[in-house]
């Protein structure tokens, strides 16, 4: 756990898995120009050459409002760009840092975007086409014409138009809202606003202006088995089909006219994202829900339930979570409307062992210890308090059940070498393997350093060109994502290789741009 302190303070940076750097005068090699998004933290590692002891680094923002250091965490706080001073003793480096926004594709659901003087609005907006519910700061442009609340609820409180705007972690989008006095023009004098469609048993208001005064109107149906509507204008539809309202002045009845009103059945449109075939354990599929004019209604407004829970069960919010194979339909109730969809459940394939380890390992990005080596990992092992390198590896592995005969449950770097030599060729690669090109290390192997004073072990994300990338628990405290030269660095040992499932190939092309260097030359 990261701890904050008022000052900036210096870290200490233990090169036990690099050796010791000689020389007479520290030299800082980082020459890099440093582009970070807004949402996201970089952690910095120099390479520090000249000394043959340990050393402090201080890491220094000079501009505190772009952004912050917490040791060498870089923190941003606002877009734009400031210099990164790292220092040791006299000598100092500028790092160029960039502050980005992060690109997300925001949209709204909603369909149209006009409302009456007094009627609400909720806006429902869409990141990458999934709702999003949270972090969104609402503002609009005209207070007086359309008021926004914190929920999106669009408030028509004057006529004329007003930009409502939509931030969401520093993206943004806007959409017009017309707010007027009536919707549907019937004649000169007149003006009716209201719904031209409405569902069984949904209840409206109809309201007339007219540049008349005094002015009161009276309502009348034609259809009442169709839709009554009270002599104020309070309507409600009975029965699927079309009524005539008629309206008129009560100072002045020959001035009236009639308009029609479509009835329609209640339903709802009801779809799975991103599709209604699943496989077991599918925890990323949710309901979508429309109503009967094609407008997306929140899934917090409407009731789900599964007809079979030992096929899959629906929560609160939509969301699904698939236990059992077969096909199984899901009710949706929102008001008095009930409608209901059918979802496929099929066996899940052969488990990619490699994949769903480094991501289970790069989940973890992030993790900090705490004083004196407490990790969950330690505690999960029941070794608190010590190294834990190894321990995150065994970790990882028992979070998706790998079984103990393709991947060890290891505490020391020692023993699991050990185990995959044993194996024999077919499980261990050696250094000089991959030197001359015998052996290229695939995503989930198993990393090995153990040469030359170093003692560290990690899992294989992927290799590009000479440049390997990880993810490692313990390293700088913390788990991090690194990149080497794997060819040409000889603290590496060799590698594990677990003997995956068949289908366990290599597909994931992982996210690794917040790799940090750990060691090795170019051979490139």
């Amino acid at each position: 756990m990261r701890r904050m302190f008022l000052s900036l303070i210096s870290i200490m940076l233990l090169f036990t898995m690099f050796g010791c750097f000689r020389g007479d005068e520290p030299k800082i090699l980082f020459d890099e120009e440093i582009t970070i998004n807004i949402n996201d933290e970089y952690e910095v590692n120099p390479i520090v050459e000249g000394l043959n002891k340990e050393f402090d680094l201080l890491f220094i923002s000079q501009n505190n409002s772009i952004f912050i250091t917490d040791g060498n965490i870089i923190i941003p706080k606002a877009v734009g760009r400031a210099d990164l001073i790292i220092r040791i003793y006299k000598t100092d480096i500028e790092i160029k840092v960039s502050v980005n926004i992060e690109e997300i594709e925001l949209k709204f659901a909603n369909l149209t975007f006009n409302i009456i003087k007094g009627e609400e609005l909720i806006l429902i907006l869409l990141g990458d086409e999934l709702e999003i519910t949270q972090d969104i700061t609402w503002s609009s442009s005209d207070q007086s014409v359309a008021s926004v609340n914190s929920e999106g609820v669009v408030l028509g409180k004057g006529v004329g138009p007003a930009t409502i705007k939509a931030n969401y972690k520093g993206s943004e989008i806007e959409t017009l809202i017309n707010v007027t006095n009536a919707k549907d023009v019937a004649s000169d004098i007149i003006k009716v606003s209201g719904i031209k469609i409405v569902e069984i048993d949904e209840v409206i208001m109809l309201t007339g202006s007219s540049d008349i005064t005094p002015a009161t109107f009276v309502f009348n149906s034609l259809n009442e088995d169709i839709a009554t509507i009270t002599t104020s204008g309070i309507l409600k539809g009975i029965s699927e089909g079309i009524a005539t309202i008629n309206v008129s002045l009560k100072e002045d009845e020959s001035i009236n006219f009639s308009f029609d009103i479509t009835v329609i059945v209640p339903k709802l449109e009801i779809s799975i994202s991103p599709n209604s075939e699943m496989i077991i354990g599918d925890r990323s599929s949710f309901v979508t829900v429309k109503d009967s004019r094609g407008l997306v209604i929140s899934r917090y407004l409407c009731e789900f339930r599964s007809l079979d829970n030992n096929i899959l069960t629906v929560g609160a919010d939509g969301s699904i979570n698939t236990v059992g194979v077969g096909k199984v339909k899901i009710e949706v109730k929102y008001k008095k409307s009930i409608g209901e969809i059918e979802v496929i459940v099929n066996e899940a394939p052969e488990l990619n062992y490699r994949n769903l380890l480094v991501q289970t390992a790069i989940n973890e990005y992030g993790y900090i210890e705490g004083y004196n080596n407490d990790t969950k990992y330690g505690d999960w092992y029941g070794m608190p308090n010590q190294p834990w390198c190894a321990m995150f590896v065994s970790w990882c592995a028992n979070e998706i059940g790998i079984p103990l005969t393709i991947i060890p449950k290891y505490a020391a770097v020692a023993l699991g070498l050990d185990w995959y030599q044993a194996k024999g060729n077919d499980y261990y690669k050696s250094y000089e393997e991959t030197q001359n090109g015998d052996y290229i290390p695939i995503c989930g192997d198993i990393i090995f350093f153990k040469s030359n004073g170093a003692s560290h072990t990690g899992i294989v994300v992927k290799v590009i060109g000479d440049i390997m990338y990880t993810i490692e628990g313990n390293t700088s405290n913390r788990v991090a994502l690194r990149y080497y030269y794997y060819k040409n660095y000889d603290k590496i040992t060799g590698y594990g290789v677990p003997d995956y499932q068949a289908s366990s190939g290599p597909i994931y092309d992982f996210d690794v741009t917040r790799a940090t260097f750990g060691g090795g030359v170019s051979t490139n």
